[in-house]
């Protein structure tokens, strides 16, 4: 048996080209999550069936759950891992949706049928943050040469990562607003008055959830501000 039908290596991270919005994970029961990522430092990192069940403690978001299973019924030695980030502000019991990273891994040959797959879904493989010992990094869209320094946690990502825990859990009935604001951000070369706004009062929020942990240059630039 030749090596590239057994080697296993990431694929990279799971990300949606249309909407640009970060995967999710929705919080079951928030005493058996924050004891899963009670001993967790940095990025927490848990297995998922194609079900999308995290554990006892979590579901991933349906969108997402349905991504799984194309990927699973065509290359069925893929796996998935959901990664989160434990330095995002967590510790509020109003949290209830948290954004997260999906990676994928699979076998080293199925890599471009992987990818082409992905792009036919409009689905982006991102540089991950986070590598299962043992595992290289082979991503299929990737077209340069992966640096080391590609891989890890990344303030760009966590900057979105916070705006979406600022929407999502305390937006209110402005979450949907506020949700396509974030979205035009992303294609609109010059905000609108109004968008900065928005922006500037998501981003106060955010800074205030953070405690001054988060990289202000970095959100800003991921929100257009």
């Amino acid at each position: 048996m030749a090596l590239e039908d057994v080697e296993r290596c990431s694929f990279g991270a799971l990300f949606e080209i249309e909407t640009s919005t970060p995967c999710c994970l929705s919080i079951t029961s928030r005493e058996r999550f924050d004891n899963a990522v009670a001993d967790e430092k940095g990025l927490g990192h848990f297995d998922i069936p194609v079900q999308g069940n995290v554990g006892d403690f979590a579901q991933v978001d349906e969108r997402v759950v349905s991504w799984l299973q194309v990927i699973s019924s065509k290359f069925p030695r893929c796996s998935f891992e959901v990664v989160v980030d434990t330095s995002l502000p967590l510790d509020f019991p109003e949290i209830l949706r948290i954004p997260v990273s999906i990676n994928i891994y699979g076998l080293v040959r199925d890599g471009k049928a992987v990818g082409n797959t992905l792009s036919d879904m409009l689905l982006f493989l991102q540089h991950p943050q986070w590598l299962a010992p043992g595992h290289s990094y082979d991503n299929p869209q990737y077209l340069g040469k992966v640096k080391q320094e590609d891989m890890g946690p990344n303030p760009f990502i966590f900057g979105r990562q916070v705006m979406f825990l600022v929407i999502e859990n305390f937006a209110g009935r402005e979450a949907g607003r506020l949700r396509q604001l974030v979205q035009t951000s992303f294609e609109s070369e010059g905000p609108s008055g109004e968008l900065k706004s928005r922006h500037r009062g998501a981003l106060n929020l955010a800074t205030a959830l953070t405690k001054g942990r988060i990289d202000l240059t970095a959100f800003e630039m991921c929100v257009g501000v």
